[in-house]
């Protein structure tokens, strides 16, 4: 089932409970719920650079990160996407990122791509949907990015959830068919206007998180 969802730039004045917008982007701090620690990769010396993977919540301070990331991020094409959905408070949708893992408290700039998923069920089967997913601007069609990973990893982070939830398959619809061909989702021959869609079978979750966690060094049981 081809989902659409309106999208649209979010501005203080439509959020009734933004009280009021931060300083400075730069002393922002997330309360979002750490989930895993993981490693990226840095591009220059090949090593693993300490990240950690976060859910996002609907506290206030979450709240304006998300906003503020839709400002900073405003020229991405799905962050706004992203922004006007977890602002709907949409049931049974998650709100993940990647996040460096430079410090304690976790700031904008450390995040580096940001993935919202659904869990639905579609013919009396549970199904995980990956919605959308937005890398950071740096890293975004940039193939002189600092690191790697980001996306590969929070699509990881999905799967995860999707094994321990007990869905049989995440899918999504893009237009990128080689990076998720190339971590080993599969085009589903589903045709849609806007892309094709690719799906993961629960057949397959445990070789997909055991061969990206040996990718970037991981050691998470599954």
């Amino acid at each position: 089932m081809l989902k659409f969802y309106l999208c649209m730039k979010i501005f203080p004045n439509e959020i009734k409970y933004q009280k009021q917008q931060p300083k400075s982007q730069k002393t922002l701090q997330f309360c979002a719920r750490d989930l895993y620690n993981i490693n990226l990769i840095k591009k220059t010396t090949k090593k693993p650079a300490e990240a950690k993977i976060v859910e996002f919540d609907h506290s206030e301070r979450d709240k304006n990160l998300i906003y503020s990331l839709d400002s900073i991020w405003q020229d991405t094409t799905y962050m706004p996407c992203i922004s006007y959905n977890y602002f709907q408070e949409l049931k049974n949708n998650s709100f993940i990122a990647v996040s460096e893992k430079n410090s304690k408290n976790l700031k904008a700039k450390d995040i580096k791509s940001i993935l919202q998923y659904e869990d639905s069920i579609i013919d009396g089967k549970k199904q995980c949907e990956i919605i959308y997913i937005q890398a950071a601007p740096e890293i975004a069609n940039n193939k002189k990015a600092p690191v790697k990973g980001a996306g590969e990893l929070i699509v990881w982070a999905a799967v995860k959830h999707a094994k321990q939830t007990g869905c049989e398959e995440v899918f999504l619809t893009s237009t990128n068919n080689g990076f998720y061909e190339n971590i080993g989702f599969e085009n589903c021959k589903r045709q849609y206007v806007f892309g094709n869609e690719f799906c993961l079978k629960s057949k397959d979750f445990d070789w997909f998180l055991k061969k990206t966690e040996k990718k970037y060094h991981l050691d998470c049981n599954i």
